[in-house]
């Protein structure tokens, strides 16, 4: 094979190649054009997810008699 005709087929690998890099481009563009559209709509959550229910306020708790607030004494070695 001449070095001609060896130059003529990396030319047309080249001129291939950069077609086909051109193509993946606009489908890459494409695609993250569709990321970030999806990425900005609101979605409903999963079914499995709990709902947001406002919370109860929690009652304080109920205070302990003042006589079972001590602890319990030592008792004398024996």
């Amino acid at each position: 094979m001449s070095l001609e005709e060896e130059l003529t087929h990396l030319r047309a690998d080249l001129q291939r190649l950069q077609a086909e890099n051109a193509e993946l481009r606009a489908a890459l563009a494409a695609a993250q054009q569709r990321i970030a559209e999806l990425e900005h709509q609101k979605t409903p959550p999963p079914p499995f997810a709990k709902a947001n229910v406002p919370v109860r306020p929690q009652h304080p708790r109920k205070k302990r008699a003042p006589q079972f607030n001590r602890v319990r004494q030592r008792d004398l070695p024996t």
